[in-house]
């Protein structure tokens, strides 16, 4: 019997310190506050924190906190929960594969109509991505580099059938119109390719493919001196030149024509002076007489008015010595007068009914008024008709007209004013 206690008490005394602190989580304190035989109630408000707090006996807690009964000092004690560390979520390969299958389209936010219209609209005027890659898949292309789509459509050209080379012409079109560009389409053989080319269609015979022909050399030269050059040198003025007077071609072919000989001439004196060397003011004079459109007609007098107004500012070309001096030796003022240019503005007058048309004739003919004032003479009863029709539309234009009748009335006076001048002194 003395053993057993001496054995209890041993066990007591071993085990206590062990039983330290235990947390107990109390979902109802009610039920806490039965432990206590002698119960009271405490109205005290029990505020938890971070750290342990003893519990006053009949104090109401909180629901959800950390509670611990003391068993060295017997009291209760409580805290506020701590947070759990947050666990590496498991994903099962369930899920991993079904994430595997949600494409893009699923992850963009929900389109609002506006934009779906746009898209539309978007959709309907230019080809998609797709649809250029797999025509150019269909033609042996890859979406390359300019050098290499210019490249590879030069070669597929010589390869290819007449509907073929139109597609192809059209593509190279699109391409030339850079500066880096124009020059790929000489470095790579298409210049001379597409100019061979030209020389053996005829014309009348195959408009469509001399059209594109002709688009491509032309939108190749413009605004590109080098490819200016390199034109000159495998002789496409003559080729021009000789298209323009030996045949008798549909308009839109003229008009190609035209547009071409223009890219060659515009800001480029060299070509210029070879121009007048090779006869092309009688070439474009008989083209004139030809012709039956006004708007053809005017296309020439205003190409040559340009390069008139060139020769007259080429001091912008000061530090350009080469350029400045080409201008000089440029005579298309005098080739003109030589060859009656004077003579064509009448009729072109009389039978312009466009205001357009008419105010690059105007223009033409201040050009040119001191040298054809006399031929301009014959025309004093129209161009006073033009000036009353334009007055009046210039009292009546609005403000956002931007005085464009008012230009036609000073353009008018000013070349009456110089026909009258030249009257006056030939009567003295």
């Amino acid at each position: 019997m003395k053993f057993l206690i001496f054995f209890s008490i041993i066990l007591v005394t071993k085990i206590l310190p062990l039983l330290s602190n235990d947390i107990i989580l109390v979902k109802d304190s009610n039920k806490v506050d039965q432990v206590n035989e002698k119960f009271e109630i405490n109205d005290e408000e029990f505020i938890p924190t971070n750290e342990w707090q003893i519990v006053k006996p009949g104090q109401v807690i909180p629901k959800g906190l950390h509670v611990r009964l003391n068993i060295q000092t017997g009291e209760r004690e409580a805290k506020l929960l701590e947070p759990e560390p947050p666990k590496n979520p498991t994903i099962s390969k369930e899920f991993e594969e079904s994430l595997k299958k949600i494409n893009n389209e699923q992850l963009v936010p929900e389109k609002t109509a506006e934009e779906i219209t746009h898209e539309e609209q978007v959709r309907k005027k230019f080809r998609s991505y797709d649809e250029l890659k797999q025509e150019l898949n269909q033609m042996d292309l890859n979406v390359q580099t300019d050098f290499e789509i210019i490249k590879s459509l030069i070669e597929k050209y010589a390869k290819s059938d007449r509907d073929d080379k139109i597609t192809i012409l059209k593509d190279l079109e699109f391409y030339v119109h850079q500066f880096d560009n124009g020059l790929l389409l000489c470095d790579l053989g298409g210049f001379d390719t597409i100019l061979k080319e030209l020389n053996q269609t005829l014309l009348n015979d195959d408009s469509e493919l001399g059209q594109n022909l002709l688009l491509v050399l032309g939108s190749a030269l413009q605004s590109n001196p080098k490819v200016k050059i390199f034109a000159i040198k495998t002789n496409l003025l003559q080729v021009l030149l000789n298209r323009l007077s030996n045949q008798v071609l549909n308009d839109e072919i003229y008009s190609k024509l035209i547009f071409t000989l223009s890219g060659l001439l515009r800001n480029f004196p060299y070509s210029q002076s070879k121009f007048v060397k090779l006869g092309g003011v009688d070439v474009l004079s008989n083209l004139i007489r030809k012709l039956d459109s006004i708007k053809l007609k005017t296309k020439i007098i205003t190409l040559t008015d340009d390069m008139l107004r060139e020769k007259s500012n080429m001091e912008i070309y000061e530090n350009d010595l080469k350029t400045l001096e080409q201008y000089k030796n440029m005579n298309l003022r005098d080739e003109l007068i030589e060859k009656n240019w004077c003579d064509h503005f009448g009729e072109l007058l009389l039978n312009s009914q466009d205001h357009d048309s008419r105010e690059k004739i105007l223009d033409s003919m201040i050009t040119l008024v001191k040298e054809c004032k006399v031929k301009f003479y014959v025309l004093e009863s129209l161009l006073n008709n033009m000036l009353n029709e334009y007055e009046i539309l210039a009292k009546n234009q609005d403000d956002q007209d931007d005085d464009y009748f008012s230009r036609f009335t000073k353009n008018l006076g000013v070349i009456l004013n110089e026909i009258n001048l030249t009257n006056s002194r030939q009567d003295l």
